[in-house]
């Protein structure tokens, strides 16, 4: 008896979704990535950040339509706060993170979409269940690193224009004042031991909290 495949319906069937199977595969775990055991999460693709001491050119200038409105009439000083409430910031400024409640210089750049946080020595662990991440703050004044230990909230993919490959990144809550306000906003984690400001704003924190005069720094001290 000759064996048709053609006649086999399993056959049929098998053969009709193996492209289905290999590109629905390929798609959800690119480069290679098709060990499901090592899949452990879903990553977020981030948009680029710009170079490490380039200030973003998409800004949001500050307006000023009536010259008086530029400064503090009491104090004759440019203005640090809009009506609104709004901050102005400059292209660097100073802000406080919390934990573990030290100072850093950061840089303000709108071409970056979340905030980014000088981390050393990272180290992902399990804690009750859920993902954590150990990490020590960037030396300050020549003191040695603080550690800090945060709950992961998700992971995103980040690329960098001085880069071709892009970056896994673990995102931490934490509070930072600036300006004398304060807020929980999402950092992504990375070793920025080559920049020279430990801690980057974008856009996510920038957003209805703050307007960018790039041609300052050090506004809100």
């Amino acid at each position: 008896m000759i064996f048709d495949p053609k006649k086999s319906l399993f056959l049929k069937v098998f053969l009709l979704l193996t492209p289905f199977f290999l590109g629905g595969c390929a798609q959800l775990f690119p480069q290679g990535l098709c060990n499901c055991a090592e899949f452990e999460e879903a990553v977020e693709e981030e948009e680029i950040e710009s170079e490490p001491e380039a200030v973003a050119a998409v800004v949001t200038p500050v307006p000023a339509p009536d010259p008086a409105a530029a400064v503090d009439a009491r104090s004759e000083r440019p203005l640090k706060k809009l009506a609104d409430g709004r901050l102005i910031v400059g292209a660097v400024e100073t802000v406080k993170i919390d934990p573990p409640g030290i100072r850093l210089k950061a840089r303000v750049d709108s071409g970056a979409n979340t905030s980014s946080l000088d981390a050393r020595d990272l180290v992902i662990f399990e804690r009750d269940g859920d993902r954590w991440v150990r990490f020590k703050l960037r030396p300050v004044n020549g003191e040695e690193g603080v550690e800090v230990e945060r709950p992961v909230k998700r992971f995103v993919r980040v690329s960098q224009t001085n880069s071709p490959k892009a970056d896994r990144r673990p995102v931490v809550e934490m509070s930072i004042e600036l300006g004398g306000v304060n807020d929980l906003i999402d950092f992504n984690l990375r070793d920025r031991s080559r920049m020279t400001y430990p801690v980057l704003l974008g856009r996510k924190y920038l957003s209805d909290r703050a307007l960018i005069d790039i041609s300052r720094t050090n506004i809100q001290r």
